[in-house]
């Protein structure tokens, strides 16, 4: 039996938005332990992460996670940079499933807002130079070991350095022309050619189309779809080579109220809650080997 590490990761000072911190809390509410076990798995709750106290002792780096799925509910995408470094994978592959880039640097960044920074601090765009991240070693992620899917919101000089890496880049044009299946063909491809790498799953909810996702704090029209939101986890589960995961970006205080009553094809198991964390739910479980059948 395959044991999760949930981690609550509930930072939001990435950016400017109140209540994206509530994420873990709401994933847990909603019954993701319990329905994550009905597929069965053993379920491992290391808690919240407490930033606050982190930050005024001395940096130090998230402990290294082998041997369990790391599923790291954020909080906004900050958390990522930590999530990400923490597997003791080196060749380790990411697909990065998101509206954003998050490529910026300190230097080019329009809002100075680290949840648009944590990949360029992953693939060592920039150095460190940030209070809380003396522990932090840039460049850990190789460039080629990276692919962005459902991208349609990007800085002009973000999208500069991103054309000038060896960056693999699916933007919402490349899923419209070849679809959602033949995109995840193209992104493991190019990130695990010979198909052994193992992989993590970075998902900012605001790849989701706002008609899917309301609740998050950087919405963008024109995204990913709830099918193929859906088929990417299932494409990362079907792989077995899936061993970490980001939820980020969750915030219940964007979110709308939650539907008085379901449809047919809704687990009854889920616990009644927002829109955008019952999508949260679906995903991470379909992330973690659910299927229609």
């Amino acid at each position: 039996m395959r044991t999760i590490r949930f981690i609550g990761a509930p930072f939001c000072e990435g950016q400017n938005l109140d209540g994206a911190d509530l994420g873990p809390t709401a994933l847990r509410e909603a019954g993701l332990q319990p329905l994550a076990e009905m597929l069965g798995w053993s379920w491992e709750d290391a808690g919240d992460l407490d930033f606050a106290a982190a930050l005024e002792e001395e940096a130090e780096p998230p402990p290294k996670e082998e041997g369990r799925f790391a599923l790291t509910c954020g909080g906004d995408h900050s958390i990522a940079a930590g999530s990400i470094c923490a597997l003791v994978y080196p060749d380790l592959g990411v697909i990065w499933i998101d509206a954003h880039a998050d490529a910026n640097t300190p230097r080019t960044s329009p809002s100075a807002h680290y949840h648009g920074m944590p990949a360029a601090h992953l693939l060592g765009w920039f150095d460190n130079g940030i209070d809380g991240f003396e522990w932090f070693e840039p460049g850990c992620l190789s460039e080629n070991r990276l692919a962005y899917i459902g991208l349609r919101d990007i800085d002009a000089e973000e999208g500069r350095m991103l054309r000038a890496s060896n960056v693999h880049v699916f933007t919402m044009r490349e899923v419209d022309k070849h679809g959602i299946a033949k995109v995840m063909e193209m992104a493991l491809s190019a990130i695990d050619p010979n198909g052994f790498r193992p992989l993590h799953l970075s998902l900012d909810i605001d790849a989701v189309d706002p008609h899917f996702a309301p609740g998050t704090g950087t919405a963008a029209r024109g995204g990913l779809s709830y099918r193929e939101i859906h088929y990417i986890a299932e494409e990362m589960a079907e792989t077995r080579r899936l061993v970490g995961m980001d939820l980020v970006e969750i915030n219940p205080g964007l979110d709308e109220a939650p539907q008085r009553s379901s449809m047919h094809g809704d687990d009854p198991n889920l616990k009644p809650c927002s829109p955008t964390v019952q999508l949260g739910v679906e995903v991470a479980l379909s992330a973690l080997g659910k299927r229609i059948m």
